[in-house]
């Protein structure tokens, strides 16, 4: 019996981690557009890549595997549009400030009074894991970048397991 209360307390111990940025937010900043699945411009920033998650391509590129990708990658982009239009995010970064696109890497949040993250005395949706459990991304975990990288992985499992 031990073992499992063991246990239990680090799965306690590790939810209660995970849904609190471990780093500092800043913010708010305006959302300008939604480039693709993962992928939005800031103002005052500029393009930010979203950490640990990659949705379908949106056109075509030599990366593009066909018509199927493009149009579940404009689904992901849609959704993401939805989620973000017209607002204003939180920023957190990790480890590598940027890509080799000179686009900011990071994790964003919305603030949202039912959200399941908090920080200071406010609640927050993290934008990228609402991406994933929505099923529009895969986790993409490219390290030194994998602050939530278990999350990611346990959400699309979810996702999965949903259709």
């Amino acid at each position: 019996m031990r073992p499992l209360l063991g246990l239990a307390w680090a799965v306690l111990l590790g939810l209660a981690l995970a849904l609190s940025p471990q780093g500092g937010l800043q913010g708010p900043l305006q959302v300008v557009r939604v480039v693709d699945g993962d992928t939005v411009e800031l103002a005052g920033v500029g393009a930010v890549r979203l950490i640990g998650i990659d949705a379908p391509e949106s056109g075509y590129n030599r990366r593009t595997s066909g018509p199927e990708e493009v149009r579940l990658g404009l689904e992901a982009k849609a959704f993401l549009t939805r989620l973000l239009q017209g607002k204003r995010v939180w920023v957190e970064l990790d480890v590598q400030e940027r890509d080799r696109y000179r686009r900011v890497l990071a994790y964003l949040y919305l603030e949202d009074p039912k959200g399941d993250w908090t920080y200071g005395a406010r609640r927050f949706r993290q934008v990228n894991l609402e991406v994933v459990r929505a099923g529009w991304a895969e986790p993409y975990t490219v390290p030194p970048n994998v602050r939530y990288a278990d999350l990611y992985l346990q959400a699309a499992r979810e996702a999965r397991a949903r259709g």
